[in-house]
């Protein structure tokens, strides 16, 4: 039985247009009128190839299509029209179609064998092509993916690649043992923030939520990071945002500094510690002076000056030799240091001159930091079976009191240091912006 018999279209009844609409082909129906042909049905599928800003039914093909897809319809559907029979063919877009599928036209025929209406039948293939597309596409992410893969195993640096949930979703071998841990698999699904040391996990997280915003890349940069155990070291990152598994992630390219940083440590410990007391040098005390003055002043805080020179050192150094000397320097500051809090800075400047920073210490507060110098220094030293009694001229200038500038703080307790030395020695001075000083 012929389902595109005249019955069916009778009326345009409403089983038609049920059962049509249920079609998953795009149907079409339509008839001649003064040598045109016009749309008197389309299906739900069939409305899917048109703007919805067209009024396809009841309009010409010629209100409905451009010119080339209009004469290839017409040669079509008269040719169906003429011959009275089925007419089948596979069209591509050099037809000027907007698709591509298999077009069929059916004549329907009346009683009389006229034909009333013609119906055209498009199985559109268009999207099993698309299909065929995606899974071309996904064999080449796939393709791409097992190459990033063998790139990124043969890596010495760790890899790791984060979602935007902060798990882990993949890592090579290196990161495995950057780490410690045992496997791949017990590291994927973890929260990078579980090897992240709290020191950098802010700075990181800001620096993550840029990446995945803006694309940017980031580093070289260095970080604390921690071993499965908890160990914490420190790596060298480069972060750049990839995209994985068609989502955008974070890929982390991690190198072990800890070596390196250790002995940029040393470096620095050598470039800012005096060689032979192992307290601070010159050039970090005048950098932390400075500092303090820009601070302090930020935050309206006093700090106070200590300069300190050692009497009648040379004789020690004339008459037992440098080496009696060095060690009696050695012991003294060894002892000053032990009175001074963590965040004082004490340096050596000279030979037997030495400067203490105090942030926060007013005139009452230094005063007893400077005599509690005074007994320590004053205790006798022992060396070789001889005792050695060294006693210390100190002066003192305080910020903001006496000044703003670091230079010309130095150069007030400089003034006192030697107000005490000619007052006797052994004694502590404090700038007096009243004293004439030569």
């Amino acid at each position: 039985m012929d389902i595109f018999s005249a019955d069916l279209f009778k009326n345009n009844g409403v089983f038609a247009k049920e059962f049509l609409d249920a079609v998953s082909d795009g149907i079409g129906v339509f008839e001649k009128k003064g040598g045109e042909f016009y749309y008197v049905f389309v299906n739900r599928e069939a409305e899917k190839y048109f703007s919805s800003s067209i009024k396809v039914v009841g309009s010409s093909i010629g209100e409905v299509h451009d010119p080339i897809t209009c004469g290839f319809l017409r040669e079509r559907l008269g040719r169906a029209l003429k011959l009275k029979t089925r007419h089948w063919e596979e069209i591509t877009s050099r037809n000027g179609l907007s698709f591509e599928g298999e077009l069929t036209v059916h004549p329907i025929l009346g009683q009389g064998k006229e034909c009333h209406r013609l119906v055209i039948i498009v199985k559109n293939i268009q999207v099993f092509r698309k299909n065929n597309q995606l899974k071309e596409n996904e064999r080449l992410l796939k393709e791409v993916e097992n190459r990033y893969r063998s790139l990124v195993e043969m890596s010495p640096d760790a890899v790791f690649v984060h979602n935007e949930q902060d798990r882990i979703i993949y890592l090579n071998d290196a990161g495995v043992q950057l780490v410690n841990a045992i496997s791949k698999e017990d590291m994927v699904g973890q929260n990078i923030y579980r090897f992240i040391h709290t020191d950098s996990a802010s700075t990181i997280k800001e620096r993550i939520k840029s990446i995945l915003a803006t694309g940017m890349k980031s580093g070289p940069n260095t970080h604390c990071f921690h071993k499965v155990d908890g160990t914490p070291f420190f790596v060298e990152i480069h972060a750049a945002r990839v995209e994985y598994g068609g989502k955008f992630a974070v890929q982390t390219i991690c190198r072990d500094i800890t070596e390196r940083k250790e002995q940029q440590d040393q470096l620095r410990i050598l470039a800012y510690r005096d060689q032979l007391t192992e307290i601070y040098n010159r050039r970090f005390f005048f950098s932390k002076m400075q500092e303090e003055v820009e601070q302090a002043s930020e935050i309206n805080r006093e700090f106070a000056i200590v300069y300190l020179d050692f009497d009648n050192f040379k004789e020690i150094n004339d008459t037992h030799g440098h080496f009696v000397g060095d060690e009696t320097l050695i012991i003294i500051t060894r002892r000053v240091k032990k009175i001074l809090r963590k965040e004082d800075v004490f340096a050596r400047i000279g030979g037997d001159e030495f400067v203490i920073l105090l942030p926060g210490a007013n005139h009452g507060q230094v005063k007893r930091v400077a005599q509690r110098i005074l007994d320590q220094v004053l205790k006798p030293v022992i060396l070789n079976r001889e005792s050695f009694h060294v006693t210390v001229s100190i002066g003192v200038s305080l910020f903001p009191l006496h000044g703003s500038d670091g230079q010309e703080l130095i150069s007030y307790a400089d003034k006192a240091l030697y107000q005490a030395k000619g007052s006797g020695k052994n004694r502590v001075c404090i700038y007096d912006p009243a004293k004439k000083y030569s």
